[in-house]
């Protein structure tokens, strides 16, 4: 067990404890700790805060769970809340620097302005939120001379800070003002960090810059990510490297801790060298990731800098989330056009491949069966996610001739006209929402997603899940996937998502598990045993999805 690992050794040798004192330690410990009656002593410091500011602020009683990084992030400086889509990460976020500021009033301290990064489609909306909690942001979108006329209209003092989108942070204009003030600004809350995965990065050297180097860097650092584990572990790594820099040493050391790889190693020299000049031997892999190791270890030692939760981490009580698999026969030419083209797009949005292919309820069998379900299941006002921008109009088309009011919501939507689509259908105007935006919008209105298509990284399908299930703690949601049967759809949630989803709840402690529960019910239609088969196929032969061995089978089983 890991905590037998952690009494053998040494709390420095095993904690990752950099710049923690033992103070810091028994406190966080104590927080970790906390019962319902401890935590429930800091769930109004939002509306505490503001009394103290003279300010108003809406009624808002902190969960036990959403006490818990408030208290944290105040002892670590640096903090990062991995929590899934829809527990509240605005909410603990505008909490935890609430909490610094009170802190700050009570030793007559004149608190830090803040610099808030989030995506373009959610810099209004956080603003918004923030606001009614008493913190007021001042919003920069745009570009570098949008951005300076804001700065030119506005008083910037008459603010707690600025919020911006990951792009601005390059504009002349936002790095000329911080560069001017930065030291007025020594608290950040960098929103959806997965965009801090590759350090060679134009964005991400800047955010490094700011957050570590200009001026000794910035004091207080709030990561807010729900999706912490996206591609691999190493996605852990380039996070930290800016949040807390060497608490995690190197990537050699996830390597060697925590990767499972295909492939003999070997020992090369260490090109860039060791400190004093001297060179050093490194071990190098050959092989692609297979696997993980001691996922609950990494997950351990982070845990006075990380905190990653589901909701069932929150309450027992919460009503289930129903996962249901849709299974869809292929018409025979789909199975044509696939032994041509092995691609899911080929039968799920064919016009995308071919303009002079059309999709209609007639040869689109999984069309025809979303359409129908949505028409069966409309007084949960369902959203029907549709990747391709083609198949989001014929969705919208079809569901329009049963007289549903329907809008579509994509990238190309201006963000103006997507919060007025997503105000209408919260005011009950619209009946239906055909989408494909993974993050920024919230929909408590409806009780059901229908997934025409099905995302094979499992982060994504959390965030368009936590579109209906933001905080809402008491309505059971339904989520229905629709699959064409052994299509290459299929083929990538039983090689490629469960994986993935099984590796990142290892490593987040998360227990979500939407693919585990799909797959469930795709052994039960074929049989555990041709699952068995399948699933020991594909982990040794890579190309057996790809084989017309595989199409064979398929074949066979029909």
């Amino acid at each position: 067990m890991i905590y037998d690992i952690a009494e053998d050794w040494e709390l420095e040798n095993f904690y990752l404890t950099k710049d923690l004192n033992e103070k810091r330690i028994e406190v966080l410990d104590k927080v970790l700790k906390g019962n319902s009656k401890t935590l429930r002593q800091f769930n109004r410091r939002i509306q505490e805060t503001a009394e103290m500011r003279g300010r108003e602020s809406k009624e808002i009683i902190l969960r036990d769970g959403q006490v818990v990084p408030m208290l944290m992030s105040l002892v670590t400086r640096r903090f990062f809340i991995g929590d899934e889509p829809g527990l509240g990460k605005t909410v603990m976020s505008a909490a935890s620097y609430a909490n610094y500021v009170y802190h700050e009033l009570r030793r007559g301290r004149t608190p830090t302005k803040i610099i808030v990064v989030t995506t373009s489609s959610h810099v209004n909306s956080f603003a918004d939120e923030w606001s009614e909690y008493g913190i007021y942001l001042l919003p920069l979108t745009k570009g570098s001379d949008i951005i300076e006329r804001t700065f030119m209209k506005n008083d910037t003092s008459e603010y707690d800070g600025l919020i911006i989108n990951w792009d601005g942070l390059k504009t002349n204009a936002f790095l000329d003002h911080y560069m001017r003030n930065h030291e007025d600004y020594n608290y950040m809350v960098l929103d959806e960090t997965g965009v801090l995965k590759k350090d060679k990065s134009d964005l991400y050297k800047v955010v490094e810059q700011i957050v570590n180097k200009y001026k000794d860097g910035v004091e207080r650092v709030l990561f807010l990510n729900g999706s912490s584990f996206e591609s691999n572990v190493f996605d852990f790594y380039y996070q930290f490297k800016v949040l807390k820099p060497k608490l995690i040493p190197n990537k050699q050391f996830i390597e060697d801790n925590y990767v499972i790889r295909g492939g003999a190693s070997y020992y090369a020299m260490n090109q860039k060298g060791a400190k004093g000049g001297q060179r050093n031997l490194i071990r190098q892999y050959m092989g692609e990731i297979e696997g993980y190791k001691n996922a609950g270890e990494l997950r351990e030692r982070l845990k006075y800098y990380y905190i990653a939760r589901s909701k069932a981490d929150f309450s027992s009580e919460l009503p289930k989330k129903n996962y249901i698999m849709h299974l869809v026969e292929m018409t025979p030419k789909q199975r044509k056009m696939l032994r041509e083209e092995r691609s899911s797009t080929i039968i799920n949005s064919p016009p995308t491949r071919d303009d002079k292919l059309k999709m209609t309820l007639r040869n689109a069998p999984k069309l025809n069966e979303v359409v129908e379900f949505a028409d069966k299941t409309h007084k949960d006002r369902p959203l029907i996610y549709v990747y391709n921008i083609e198949s989001q109009k014929v969705m919208k088309r079809e569901l329009k001739k049963l007289g549903y009011r329907v809008e579509i919501i994509n990238g190309n939507v201006k963000p103006e006209d997507k919060t007025e689509i997503v105000k209408r259908f919260n005011n009950y105007e619209l009946d239906m929402l055909v989408f494909n935006i993974k993050r920024a919008i919230s929909i408590p209105t409806s009780d059901r997603i229908l997934f025409y298509d099905i995302p094979i990284m499992p982060h994504e399908t959390k965030q368009l899940i936590g579109r209906i299930d933001r905080n809402n703690y008491d309505i059971p949601k339904f989520y229905d996937f629709f699959c064409y049967l052994e299509s290459p759809e299929m083929d990538n949630i039983i090689r490629l998502s469960l994986f993935r989803e099984t590796s990142g709840n290892e490593f987040t402690g998360q227990e979500s598990y939407v693919y585990q529960s799909i797959i469930d019910q795709l052994s039960t239609h074929y049989g555990r045993d041709v699952m068995d088969t399948v699933k020991e196929r594909s982990e040794t032969d890579e190309d057996f999805f790809d084989s017309d061995e595989w199409m064979d089978l398929v074949d066979e089983i029909v």
